[in-house]
């Protein structure tokens, strides 16, 4: 009897703290997204870029947004606020990831369409 009276109890909790918009659980910098991270990041080191990366050639599904600075033609240091890691990605041209630079243009949260421009950033640093 004491599981039914839990339950009853928890649901009214939970429907009261939903009326009164009242968050239970507090916010935290873990509720960030990785645009956020990328985004504040590149605002306090101007000589950071913002790329999307993803394995699905049409940007679809799972994609991630992380910082990058060219170190060479061949590298390029990677700063990932969301994962809280720094590395280099070397070779990043035969990379299996596609990566959309934002070079030119705003990031943004979420698009109908991305292309992947190595290319276009390879010709940009040489």
């Amino acid at each position: 009897m004491d599981f039914f009276r839990d339950i009853l109890i928890f649901l009214g909790l939970l429907l009261i703290s939903s009326a009164s918009a009242v968050q239970i659980i507090p916010a935290d910098d873990r509720d960030r997204t990785c645009y956020e991270c990328s985004i504040e990041y590149a605002q306090l080191h101007p000589d950071y870029g913002v790329v999307t990366m993803a394995y699905n050639q049409y940007f679809l599904g799972s994609v991630h947004m992380v910082n990058y600075k060219v170190a060479d033609n061949k590298s390029l240091l990677i700063h990932d606020g969301y994962w809280d890691s720094d590395y280099i990605l070397n070779n990043w041209l035969e990379d299996e990831r596609f990566m959309h630079f934002w070079l030119n243009e705003t990031p943004a949260r979420s698009c109908k369409y991305l292309y992947d421009n190595k290319i276009e950033l390879y010709n940009n640093t040489e």
